[in-house]
C-alpha cells in the first residue's frame, strides 16, 4: 500500500522529472519524451486527486529529520489541507491538459 508521503512526493517529483527528460533528450526524440512527460503529467494528476480523496482529517502532515546543528534538528515537512489539495489537483489536472493539447497540436509537425 503507498503511503500518502509517497503519493506527495509522486505528485511533486513526476513533473520535475518530465522537465528534466524533456531538457536532456536530443530534439530527434521530442515526440516520444513529448507523449512520456504529457504521461508523468498524468500520474501527477491521479496522485492529486487521490490526495484530494484522501484528507480525512483536518490537514495531512509529516515530516522528517534534515540535519542537526549542535542541539538543534531541523526538519523538512509537507503540511497540506483540503484547500491545499485542492489547488493541487486544480493545478494539475489543468497542467495535464495543456500539455496533452500542445503535443497532440505539434504532432504533426516535423521541425
Amino acid at each position: 500500500m503507498i503511503t500518502e508521503l509517497q503519493i506527495v512526493l509522486i505528485v511533486f517529483a513526476s513533473p520535475i522529472l518530465a522537465i528534466g527528460i524533456n531538457l536532456v533528450t536530443p530534439a530527434s526524440w521530442a515526440k516520444g519524451t513529448s507523449f512520456f512527460s504529457t504521461f508523468l503529467f498524468l500520474i501527477c494528476s491521479t496522485a492529486s486527486v487521490t490526495l484530494l480523496l484522501g484528507i480525512r482529517d483536518d490537514f495531512l502532515q509529516h515530516s522528517i529529520p534534515w540535519f542537526v546543528v549542535g542541539a538543534y534538528e531541523f526538519s523538512i515537512g509537507v503540511m497540506l489541507d483540503f484547500q491545499g489539495a485542492l489547488l493541487l489537483t486544480v493545478v494539475s489536472i489543468i497542467s495535464f491538459l495543456v500539455n496533452l493539447y500542445s503535443t497532440l497540436y505539434m504532432k504533426g509537425y516535423l521541425g
